[in-house]
């Protein structure tokens, strides 16, 4: 390890290496229809350096502890029905947004 005074002076440029924010490349279906009671499944596909993160949304209120890349609601009520996006984001830049997801509950 060297001391600042002790690195040669033949350094004259420092290179940072950044990693690839989060993209969303596989977006959910945009309409979701199940009946109720049934179980629904939304999907995302997202690249990025490092650990990515994931957190689903519905009507635009974070759904706590719904962090992967997969949505699954099971016995589906029709107080679910709304529409549905994934927000990926990771160390390296801005969240990226999936397309909303529309859901819809047909009553049994």
């Amino acid at each position: 390890m060297f001391c600042l005074s002790e690195i040669p002076l033949w350094i004259s440029r420092v290179t940072m290496v950044s990693g690839m924010p989060a993209k969303i490349i596989g977006h959910p279906d945009s309409l979701l229809t199940v009946y109720e009671y049934d179980t629904a499944v939304m999907y995302v596909s997202a690249f990025g350096s490092d650990t990515l993160i994931y957190q689903w949304h519905k009507d635009d209120s974070l759904l706590t502890g719904l962090n992967n890349d997969t949505l699954l609601i099971p016995l589906c009520q029709l107080c679910d029905s709304g529409r549905y996006a994934c927000v990926a984001s990771n160390i390296w830049g801005t969240p990226d947004t999936s397309r909303g997801a529309l859901l819809k509950i047909i009553a049994v």
